[in-house]
């Protein structure tokens, strides 16, 4: 079945759409997260390294609750939003069918983000390796400046642009059936937020020193 969402995206919408399984879909949501985090984890386990002893056991719960609890809350915020956007503005070609089927289908859309996940969990690791960690908290914000600007990431996140345009092919059909439109319907509805979140990475890439 998940074989179909890659190699024939159209036939597994069509089916997906007549019993949506909404279950299935935020597992995707929740493997994505869970990559997002792992990466997070990373990162936060160098930058805790910091803190002194005392009081540092304290900032590393806290630091990793915010920084792995939000990486996978934002996963599932992500997914509510891009849904919405796209039941939203599906009503512009007289888009029929309920949110809870946009909100499935486009959840299965996000399968690109496992791959994505995995690619940035390995160029984490590889910055991390040739970056020296951190030896007080004054060296902490010059440190995360290092790492999320080092080659590695930065390749990581162009190449991440071609993950999110995978996700917009397979949102283009998710909309189709959840919406019943046509091919071309879904790709101009998903086409205005996923064009806004990659001008954004670009626009960080870019302007960012």
């Amino acid at each position: 079945m998940i074989l179909d969402l890659i190699t024939n995206p159209d036939a597994f919408f069509r089916e997906e759409a007549e019993s949506p399984r909404l279950l299935g879909a935020a597992g995707i949501i929740l493997g994505a997260g869970v990559l997002s985090a792992i990466t997070s984890y990373l990162l936060l386990s160098r930058i805790v390294s910091a803190f002194p002893a005392e009081g540092g056991q304290a900032v590393a719960i806290l630091a990793y609750a915010f920084g792995i609890g939000g990486a996978l809350v934002a996963q599932f915020v992500i997914w509510f939003v891009f849904a919405i956007l796209f039941h939203v503005i599906s009503i512009v070609f007289d888009g029929e069918g309920k949110f809870t089927k946009t909100l499935a289908l486009t959840g299965w859309g996000f399968l690109p983000s496992i791959f994505g996940g995995l690619l940035g969990i390995g160029a984490m690791y590889f910055a991390l390796q040739g970056i020296p960690a951190p030896t007080s908290p004054e060296a902490i914000q010059a440190y995360s400046v290092a790492v999320t600007q080092s080659s590695t990431l930065r390749l990581a996140s162009a190449v991440g642009i071609v993950f999110t345009l995978w996700s917009a092919f397979l949102w283009a059909f998710a909309v189709k059936h959840a919406r019943n439109l046509s091919f071309r319907q879904g790709l101009y509805t998903v086409a205005i937020p996923v064009g806004i979140n990659i001008a954004l990475a670009v626009f960080g890439q870019v302007f960012t020193p």
